[in-house]
């Protein structure tokens, strides 16, 4: 990433603007503030902490002595509820608080203004199976402090928080289609209708010859 990241309070886009000190593009910037550059939205964006030092914060709580598959599960359980809004976000954070402090601490500091539970929810995914996949837990610690592993799960984050960016990007922008016009007809709808008609195209004609 080459800019700053920002997310639009108004329509929750997050956002790539160039790194405005001593970079290079342009962006319509104010105190902290860029413009959202979804069409129509118009709404303003605040600088959040770069896509990587969320990830990276994140498996390095992981990594901390005394983390376990069990708490691994325990934070995948919190977010998947902070994710359906069945517990608000300051009880989410609360409860991964009492799985370790420094976890709790990265989510929170990804939340400004809002906590992506979904993205948060699909990392933990990420170092749950890497976790499975070892034998130990000092081997799947050993296993999320390997350079490759990193990058990988780097790159599937940036993946998903693009595509997340282009379907609001396609809701924020997909024209409002009017109804669909009811069909007109003059057609009778029973036959007490169809008789009555003829009846009158009958005198109709009759009038004319």
């Amino acid at each position: 990433m080459n800019g700053l990241e920002f997310t639009c309070d108004t329509c929750g886009t997050r956002f790539e603007a160039p790194n405005l000190i001593g970079g290079t593009g342009s962006a319509f910037m104010s105190g902290n503030r860029v413009r959202c550059p979804v069409t129509g939205c118009g709404g303003w964006g605040h600088h959040k902490p770069g896509h990587y030092e969320f990830v990276n914060g994140v498996m390095q709580a992981f990594r901390a002595p005394g983390m376990t598959r069990a708490k691994v599960e325990g934070a995948k359980d919190i977010a998947a509820e902070a994710s359906k809004g069945s517990i608000s976000s300051d009880e989410a954070i609360a409860q991964l608080r009492d799985i370790s402090a420094t976890l709790a601490a990265a989510v929170e500091k990804s939340g400004e203004p809002r906590i992506n539970w979904e993205l948060f929810l699909t990392l933990l995914m990420c170092i749950y199976t890497i976790w499975t996949d070892q034998k130990s837990d000092a081997d799947a610690q050993a296993a999320l402090g390997e350079a490759r592993t990193q990058t990988e799960v780097a790159q599937k984050m940036l993946e998903e928080s693009q595509a997340q960016t282009r379907s609001l990007h396609e809701l924020a922008t997909k024209p409002t289609l009017p109804p669909p016009a009811q069909a007109q007809t003059n057609a009778p709808k029973n036959r007490a209708e169809r008789r009555n008609a003829a009846a009158i195209e009958r005198r109709k004609r009759g009038r004319a010859e």
